[in-house]
Order: C-alpha cells, then sequence, then structure tokens
C-alpha cells in the first residue's frame, strides 16, 4: 500500500501534487529490498520508502512503484537546534551562563606540529626564568596582554595565595603535576588544580607554594626547586591574588594527598597540552561581570584543555596558557571576535 499526506499539506506544496495523484493501491507484501530518499519540495519533504527494482530512489514515482509510502512534514516546524557545546571530560560541573558561545584557535595554532612535538624541562625552565620576576601583577599583565587575567571585579585587598607548578622530565619532556579537589570541599569540588591555597599572614609567596603542595600531596620542600613566578591573577569566587610559583623536581615524586583536599594527583606531558584538539576557548558573557571591554555584561574569554580524562578550567587553565605561551614564544589569545 501507498499513501501521501493529507490534503492541507499538500496544499501547501503544489510541487507535490503529481506525486500525490493516484489515492491507495494495495498490494501483496514482499520480501523484496526497500529503497528510501528523502525528496525535497520548496519548504517541505517527502521521505520516499518502495520497492521498485533496480531504479535509482532519487528517480522512484509515485506511479511506477507497487509499494511506495510519502511522508512530509514543513521544514520550518522543526527550528534548528542550537549548536551545544563540546562536552568536557571529568567530574566537574562546567557553569556556563545563558550567553556563550565558540572562542577563537589555540594560541599556538600557526605553529607547526614538529614546533610543538617537543617541550624539554631546560627549555620550559629557560623561559621562565628569563622572564622578569621584579615586574608587578599590573605590569607584567599589560606586557602579556592580560590575556591571564579574569576580568572580574576583584580589588586590591584581595586575599593573598600561591600555587605550585611542579614541573619534572621523563623521557626528555616536561611533565606537571596536577590534583583534582576533594568531593569535600566548599568549593570548586572535582576540579583540576595545582597545589595551592591562601597565605598565612607574613608568609612569603615562595613559602607559602611549597607549604601547600606539602600539606595536600605530600611533596617535601627539600626536594622542590624553585625557577620563577608567573603572573599574578585574580580568581572569581575565592576573591584571592594568586600567584603561580614554577619549580622544579629532580624526579617523578611520591605523594601523598590528603583525602579531605584532595581525590587524585596526576601528571600530564606539556607537549600534549598543545597538540591539536586539546586547547579550547569559549567566550561568556555574565549580567553585572566585567568584560574584556571593561562594560559590565562584555564577554571574557574562558579555556579549556582536554587530558587525562579532565577537563582543565578556570585559573588553572589561564596558568597553563602562559606558561605554553612563554615557553613556545608565542603571544596569549587574541581578544574575542565581534559577533
Amino acid at each position: 500500500m501507498y499513501w501521501v499526506t493529507s490534503p492541507p499539506a499538500r496544499a501547501l506544496n503544489p510541487a507535490l501534487k503529481p506525486l500525490a495523484a493516484p489515492i491507495e493501491r494495495t498490494t501483496s507484501p514482499k520480501t523484496r529490498p526497500r529503497l528510501r530518499s528523502t525528496v525535497h519540495f520548496g519548504n517541505s519533504r517527502a521521505v520516499v520508502i518502495g520497492n521498485c527494482g533496480a531504479a535509482p530512489a532519487s528517480v522512484i514515482m509515485a506511479s511506477s512503484c507497487p509499494s511506495v509510502v510519502l511522508r512530509t512534514s514543513p521544514l520550518v516546524s522543526s527550528p534548528l537546534p542550537t549548536a551545544a557545546p563540546p562536552p568536557r571530560a571529568g567530574p566537574q560541573v562546567i557553569p556556563r551562563p545563558p550567553s556563550h558561545r565558540p572562542g577563537g584557535p589555540a594560541p599556538w595554532a600557526h605553529l607547526s606540529t614538529e614546533r610543538r612535538a617537543s617541550l624539554p624541562l631546560a627549555a620550559v625552565v629557560a623561559a621562565v626564568t628569563e622572564r622578569d620576576r621584579s615586574a608587578d601583577a599590573a605590569t607584567t599583565a599589560t606586557a602579556v596582554s592580560e590575556f591571564t587575567r579574569s576580568f572580574a571585579d576583584v580589588f586590591p585587598d584581595a586575599n593573598p595565595a600561591a600555587v605550585l607548578v611542579a614541573l619534572f622530565e621523563e623521557e626528555g619532556e616536561a611533565r606537571v603535576l596536577l590534583t583534582v579537589r576533594s568531593s569535600l570541599l566548599r568549593s570548586h569540588q572535582g576540579e583540576v588544580a595545582f597545589p595551592g591555597g591562601k597565605l598565612d599572614p607574613g608568609e612569603a609567596i615562595d613559602e607559602g607554594a611549597l607549604r601547600e603542595a606539602e600539606e595536600e600531596v605530600g611533596l617535601d620542600p627539600t626536594s622542590v626547586s624553585v625557577v620563577g613566578r608567573l603572573t599574578a591573577m585574580p580568581t572569581v569566587s575565592s576573591n584571592t591574588l594568586m600567584t603561580p610559583v614554577v619549580a622544579t623536581l629532580a624526579a617523578r615524586p611520591a605523594t601523598d594527598p590528603a583525602p579531605d583536599e584532595v581525590s587524585r594527583v596526576f601528571d600530564v606531558v606539556l607537549a600534549d597540552l598543545v597538540a591539536d584538539g586539546v586547547w579550547a576557548e569559549e567566550l561568556w558573557a555574565v549580567p553585572g561581570r566585567q568584560g574584556t571591554d571593561g562594560l559590565p555584561g562584555g564577554e571574557f574569554p574562558v579555556w579549556f584543555f582536554t587530558a587525562a580524562g579532565e577537563t582543565i578550567w578556570g585559573a588553572t587553565a589561564r596558568v597553563l596558557t602562559e606558561l605554553l605561551c612563554l615557553v613556545l614564544g608565542v603571544d596569549g589569545p587574541a581578544q574575542p571576535r565581534e559577533r
């Protein structure tokens, strides 16, 4: 049997009338191959299913096939879905605002695969030590086009904090130590972070980073050699001014994570973070929050890495992005493009 859609649907599409001429026909079911095609007529589409021997589905006509089904539906009745952001790995929830869109390419995307294939520890140390450690946060941020800043309303009296960017080398490749925050913590549960936290009163930045790393993952401070610092940057939810302290380890460390703070300790090869498809940018706009244009509600970039089954984002991704840009000798991500 074959049938066509209702007369009102055909009336909207005169091109379907020739196909609707035969009213109804019944045949015995046959165990023959069934052909299926979708044919578009103006603002509608018809799905054609039939038994027509070797005839191509694209030329099947209702008058020539003993078993044809024509189904039509207006194309405008089903709006196209909004493009969803790519899925992110790991247990944490990404708090995307309603207003977000894809950003630009990775700042190192223009480099050849060979240039990004290997990042030995010596190259990382050289890049960090050549950086001017005496510059204050504002001066340094200007020098790198402020691409590491969060563009939030952070005040000068933000709580000082430090994190330890601990690096070691295996098989000629620099690796960085990371943690997954415990689900028992009050904030940022399940997120990837560097060992670190707020400084004690009167505590020096390097000293605080080493203390926090020992408390969180059992890293022996005597095994750590401080190399330098990256840009001090504000964090949004905790109202801190966080300074990344870059350090090296002689070998892969033995760790002992504190279960109330850390659920997992892992490491990734730095060169893997600059491989194609690992880094991504999204542009977010949050009502009342300052954007890169300096206006409330403006867009600001949020960066992501996908590695070791985890999504690295937020302040941790900003630190890694700055470090990788330094090592590769490239500028930070460009300003958000216009809509």
